[in-house]
């Protein structure tokens, strides 16, 4: 996995769970065969193999680990209700043996992409609190200063920093003050550019 052979990986996974399908390591297998099908974009092959390591996990980190990937696949399913009770029960779980900064962030907006704002609200404020040193802080409180009928304009995506940076630039030329988020296209991590709050 570690070399970006992701679809290799899973191959070689596979073959493990058929020739050793009583092994005491299943559960790990079929987490890690999750988290190469989140990053080769077939999330719902992943959310199959999530759930299925949940049956007898090796032990509370497995687990943990598995409900966090049944919420990052169901997150980028547009599956909110889903990701936001498969986050939750992560939390629950271990979140010491997650990203839980990274969880309350997708909680929160998983909530809030369920127009449940006064919840995803809720959680947003309690990443900030509690993982104030987090990547997931700012862009947290971004959400948290818009109202609930607010919205910025999304000024493109970039895969790279010389794109982004040249949007960034043309934006500020025109007096605009552009923020940069992060945002997954199939399977794929992106940096997109938004003016506002309108």
């Amino acid at each position: 996995q570690s070399t970006g052979q992701h679809g290799e990986a899973v191959i070689v996974i596979r073959r493990f769970l058929s020739d050793q399908p009583s092994s005491q390591y299943r559960s790990d297998a079929l987490l890690l065969a999750g988290e190469c099908e989140m990053v080769t974009g077939d999330y719902s092959q992943a959310q199959r193999d999530f759930q299925e390591a949940q049956v007898k996990p090796r032990n509370s980190s497995v687990s943990a680990r598995a409900k966090f990937g049944m919420g990052q696949a169901a997150f980028a399913r547009d599956q909110y209700g889903d990701a936001s009770r498969a986050y939750e029960a992560a939390l629950r779980t271990g979140k010491n043996d997650i990203p839980a900064a990274k969880a309350l962030y997708k909680l929160g907006l998983s909530y809030i992409r369920n127009h449940n704002w006064v919840e995803g609200r809720r959680r947003l404020r309690h990443l900030t609190e509690q993982y104030p040193n987090a990547d997931e802080v700012e862009w947290a409180q971004d959400v948290l200063s818009m109202s609930h009928d607010a919205f910025g304009l999304k000024c493109g995506s970039f895969a790279t920093v010389t794109a982004l940076n040249r949007r960034m630039r043309k934006l500020r030329e025109l007096g605009l003050t552009p923020t940069v988020v992060s945002i997954t296209r199939d399977g794929a991590v992106l940096k997109s550019i938004q003016v506002g709050t309108y």
